[in-house]
């Protein structure tokens, strides 16, 4: 119960409905604000923006890159294999292998790799937690586009990815950008929406199973960059920098 108040708790200080201290971490309600809480208000209907996000990942590959010459990639946390299917019909000479815990995503992706005609690509259910013993060094890339917050254990799951990266491989993750503090999100409404979807739909996720760390989808990228580091990556780049709008990305290495 704490930590669902906390996330909620958090939505409000991002809104700039509440002040949160930084030093002793206490809520307070702004005086200009208390007199509109003493009317009959309605919370606005929760509202989750979708967007078709294949086209922007296509754009960041060059077509002189390692995958024309082939290489093996695992996309954990596939859902219904959109980027995956994309990726192996533009790149016919990579392999590609999907990951998803959700047996109907599963199905949605091998129907959709069976309408493309691909022979290149593979889905599994399974669990980013406990990734195949067989599948140790033998990746060459890595990719992760918001899945990690909503995992019970993405410490786990991070040396799990660490395991199957070849030596010379890298980890390319994308996660919601925002500060891991909330005091530091006060007044971001992109921030704001993205605590009122965590409640719902992130939060829940990554308490359905232990040690059920509920780090939320504002988990942040301070705190991100500090589990990655720990996990034995390294980070090329600017790590901290929000580079597609309300997302972080991180390009890592062993």
């Amino acid at each position: 119960m704490a930590r669902y108040t906390k996330e909620w708790l958090s939505t409000m200080v991002a809104a700039g409905i509440l002040h949160q201290d930084r030093d002793s971490r206490l809520y307070t309600v702004p005086e200009g604000h208390k007199p509109a809480l003493l009317k009959d208000t309605a919370y606005a209907p929760m509202i989750t923006t979708l967007s078709a996000r294949a086209d922007r990942i296509k754009k960041c590959f060059q077509e002189d890159g390692p995958f024309e010459s082939g290489i093996k990639v695992v996309d954990l946390g596939c859902g219904p294999g959109n980027y995956t299917n994309i990726l192996a019909q533009r790149f016919s000479n990579s392999s590609f292998v999907g990951l998803d815990y959700s047996e109907p995503a599963i199905q949605m992706a091998n129907k959709d790799k069976a309408e493309r005609g691909l022979s290149n690509v593979t889905f599994h259910v399974g669990d980013a937690h406990n990734l195949p013993e067989d599948w140790t060094e033998s990746f060459d890339m890595v990719f992760v586009y918001d899945v990690l917050h909503d995992l019970p254990d993405p410490h786990k799951a991070l040396k799990q990815i660490n395991r199957i990266l070849k030596p010379d491989g890298c980890f390319s993750l994308i996660e919601v950008g925002f500060h891991s503090d909330p005091v530091d999100n006060a007044g971001d409404m992109s921030a704001a929406m993205y605590y009122s979807n965590s409640t719902f739909i992130c939060l829940a996720s990554s308490m359905t199973g232990e040690p059920r760390v509920g780090y939320g989808a504002c988990w942040g990228r301070e705190e991100i960059e500090k589990a990655v580091l720990g996990a034995g990556f390294k980070i090329s780049g600017e790590s901290s920098l929000v580079v597609m709008g309300t997302k972080c990305f991180f390009f890592c290495t062993k």
